[in-house]
């Protein structure tokens, strides 16, 4: 509003000058994430000068749900042979045992750094270069690493720190089996976040099931195994429902209460099995691929309804954390999403990223695809969490 004839106007975007608009109204086309701008002002002939700064947040206009390209990640090290996975807060982690490091990345501003970093020269962590399994999930901060030589490491990460986690819960001992110490060969393991439990199958007939609280473990459960189907090829739980499937194709469900699989598990009715299947939504819904198709199961009064088929067929899905919305990525690198209800699921976007990615890890706002040499492409969740 000012006349002041010598009166300039300067205007800065991150704290890079935007060339060309010097005028009271300014036009730009920011990416999304949080931004600064700032306009200085000065007047020669009055000897003064004054800045002013608004700080907002950009969001895609994308619609919800809808995964955003955002770019490679390059402040990390990793390899074909390295693990990763999703941890609270929209961290992820990043364990290359050919380097002996395990590295927590945080998305900030719709990339992700290097937040901290954990040797194998480090106290206590001597088995990093020995991993072979890490289970985690995006709804909680305690995650499992195994090694070779058969140990359970149970960690945790506090407020970007890698911890190991304590043990609060009496007689923690089976016969046979210790944390920290050598148990049966294990077959496969998951982290359920809805309930903060980590389940592990190392018992011939039998899983065990680890709560977490803060960084301690505070209860854990000895649980059977369906009867006669000891050839499983995983077993997981979500919300109040537990979940199994053989290498004969049969999917088994039976419910899960107070941190254990409870009453007897029976087939779904999934007519088919084909690749491990992902779990949407507290286990409401179920994901499956087969060949040149992806079905959409959810469970009903007796047995699971088959409740949609899309064409596509995906080399990798992932699920939104504690929301009904599925990622599937071809080999083609198209990443379609997926929006899931009772009646179906709808197709929403299809991203064309032409990069071909081996799998897909879901944060709570984010989404990460891994590649065959172990690079990274962040993408970001429109609409958040919600």
């Amino acid at each position: 509003g000012s006349d002041l004839p010598d009166l300039s106007l300067t205007w800065f975007m991150d704290g890079e000058e935007i060339e060309g608009q010097n005028g009271g109204t300014l036009e730009f086309l920011p990416c999304s994430g949080w931004h600064i701008i700032n306009a200085v002002i000065v007047s020669p002939s009055l000897g003064l000068s004054g800045s002013v700064g608004w700080k907002f947040e950009a969001l895609s206009n994308a619609a919800q749900g809808t995964a955003v390209y955002n770019g490679e990640v390059s402040s990390f090290v990793s390899d074909p042979s390295s693990l990763i996975g999703a941890v609270g807060d929209d961290r992820f982690i990043v364990l290359c045992p050919s380097q002996g490091l395990l590295q927590v990345l945080k998305v900030y501003n719709n990339t992700l750094i290097t937040e901290s970093v954990v040797r194998e020269t480090d106290e206590g962590f001597s088995w990093l270069s020995l991993s072979d399994g890490l289970y985690s999930s995006a709804l909680m901060n305690e995650f499992a690493i195994t090694d070779s030589g058969k140990n359970i490491n149970l960690l945790y990460l506090d407020d970007g720190v890698i911890r190991q986690c304590t043990l609060q819960a009496e007689n923690i001992r089976y016969e046979g089996y210790a944390l920290g110490e050598k148990f049966s060969p294990l077959e496969y393991a998951w982290a359920d976040g809805t309930n903060s439990v980590i389940g592990f199958s190392c018992f011939e007939n039998a899983i065990l099931v680890l709560k977490f609280e803060n960084g301690a473990v505070i209860h854990q459960s000895r649980c059977l195994k369906p009867r006669n189907n000891n050839d499983l090829l995983f077993v997981m739980s979500g919300g109040n429902l537990g979940l199994c499937a053989n290498t004969a194709g049969e999917f088994f469900s039976c419910g899960f209460t107070e941190n254990r699989f409870s009453g007897t598990w029976k087939k779904s009715g999934v007519e088919a099995f084909y690749t491990t299947p992902v779990t949407i939504a507290a286990s409401r819904y179920i994901a499956e691929t087969s060949s040149g198709s992806l079905c959409l199961w959810v469970p009903g009064t007796n047995r699971w309804q088959h409740r949609g088929t899309s064409d596509i067929s995906p080399v990798c899905l992932s699920a939104g954390t504690g929301v009904g919305y599925l990622y599937a990525m071809t080999a083609e690198g198209k990443l379609t999403t997926f929006s899931l209800s009772d009646s179906g699921m709808r197709k929403i976007n299809i991203l064309d990223t032409s990069m071909k990615v081996n799998s897909l890890i879901a944060g709570s706002r984010s989404l990460l695809g891994v590649r065959s040499d172990g690079s990274l492409v962040l993408f970001s969740i429109a609409g958040g969490d919600k």
